[in-house]
């Protein structure tokens, strides 16, 4: 965030993270207890004392390794169920696929069972806008009930704050 420009001392006392190694070793490596429900736990208490309104979960692949689904689809949807009954606002960052082959492999197909649950999808990339340059982009690709350009726009950052703007270049 300093390197960003933001006032890292301004919200030190309104930003709490819940770092899944501190998790990883209250449950412990290789214990049978139950992962997730810790960290609903966890999450609960944090909201309840501390009040939370804004969750971050990065990356959603990385708690599924993690939380060891078994039954993928029925974990997140009972996932997604809690995080709307916990409340406030939540953002589930997942990788994106690329269209792109890396290193000559094809690349991966990514599992969309997320995209029915979640009422938004935002998505981010890097876009090339010349050899040497390259834009920052977002669109909304769902917004549940609500009416939204499905197009990229740009995502300018300067001066230490964010602007979403028109695309000028292709």
């Amino acid at each position: 965030m300093a390197s960003m420009g933001f006032d890292v001392e301004a919200v030190r006392g309104d930003l709490h993270i819940v770092d899944v190694g501190t998790i990883q070793k209250e449950v412990g490596k290789g214990s049978t207890k139950p992962w997730m429900e810790f960290l609903r736990r966890t999450l609960t208490t944090k909201k309840d004392i501390d009040g939370v309104d804004l969750l971050v979960i990065d990356s959603l692949e990385a708690l599924e390794v993690l939380a060891k689904f078994e039954d993928r689809r029925t974990e997140l949807f009972r996932f997604f169920e809690w995080l709307r009954d916990l409340g406030g606002t939540t953002l589930v960052l997942t990788e994106a696929s690329s269209d792109t082959p890396f290193l000559g492999l094809e690349p991966p197909q990514p599992r969309r069972d997320e995209t029915f649950l979640a009422d938004g999808i935002l998505e981010l990339k890097m876009h090339p806008i010349s050899d040497v340059e390259v834009q920052r982009r977002v669109r909304i690709l769902k917004m549940r009930g609500s009416h939204h350009r499905t197009g990229f726009s740009a995502l300018v950052f300067e001066d230490g704050r964010f602007q979403v703007t028109p695309v000028i270049s292709p």
